[in-house]
Formats: C-alpha cells, structure tokens, sequence
C-alpha cells in the first residue's frame, strides 16, 4: 500500500534520512513538504528545527522551539531547541 500524496510521514522520514547523510539542503526540502501536509508533525519539526539551527537561521529554529513546546510540552526536545537557539543568539544569560 501507498502513502497518499497528502501524508507527511514519508516526507519526514526522507527528510530525517537526508539530515543524517549531511544533505541538509534536500533534507530541508523534504521536510517542508511534510510540514505543509501537517504543520505539527513531530518528527519534521524536530529535524526542521535542527537543520535551522545548522544553517543560523535562529528566527525560524526559535519558531519550530515554540511549535514543539506547545504541541508536546512533556518532551524535551523543543525545550532542547529553544536552548540552543538562545545559545546560538548569545541570551543564555536571560533564559537561565
């Protein structure tokens, strides 16, 4: 059986393998297509949120931080996140 062409888990899955080869130019493509099929699909924006980071784009990795701590506000990972993110920005003095 297929996936149909609405659902994002064969996008995150192919974006999630991208990012761990390295390609995070394609694996960012992928997991756009998945997030536009579900904005708040846990896996995609986790991997979402890693490659921004990787690439300094701190305002759009702040952003998937934000989605997975109001999505899943008992797992880590957008706590996680956003940590780095603030690391990243050099505010690690505010968020303590």
């Amino acid at each position: 059986e297929h996936a149909s062409d609405d659902d994002a888990a064969p996008h995150a899955a192919r974006g999630y393998a991208l990012r761990l080869l390295g390609r995070n130019g394609d694996a960012r493509k992928a997991l756009d297509r998945a997030l536009d099929r579900d904005s708040v699909h846990f896996g995609a924006r986790v991997n979402h949120g890693i490659i921004m980071l990787a690439e300094r784009r701190l305002d759009d990795a702040g952003h998937d931080a934000e989605v997975l701590m109001r999505i899943a506000p008992d797992r880590i990972n957008g706590f996680a996140l956003a940590g780095f993110v603030a690391l990243a920005q050099g505010r690690c003095a505010e968020v303590v």
